[in-house]
């Protein structure tokens, strides 16, 4: 499974909308469901998926799946 292929199928699951509404180009502002209380639940996710801490600085930058991608191959 690609890094793209494991961020979409996790912020899909933490928000509770299919795969397919989300996308690389998807951002907080293209998903209702990606407020903050999702936001939480997509950090929460990450950090169990990949058994990492998620600084809050970080956190809050994380609002796109480019930013969600581009952070991953940090880690």
């Amino acid at each position: 499974m690609s890094d793209r292929e494991r961020i979409t199928k996790l912020v899909a699951e933490a928000l509770g909308v299919p795969a397919s509404a989300v996308g690389e180009a998807t951002t907080s502002q293209d998903l209702a469901e990606w407020d903050s209380l999702g936001h939480l639940r997509i950090l929460m996710a990450l950090e169990d998926e990949l058994a990492v801490g998620i600084d809050i600085e970080t956190a809050a930058e994380l609002d796109s799946i480019a930013k969600l991608l581009a952070w991953l191959k940090t880690v």
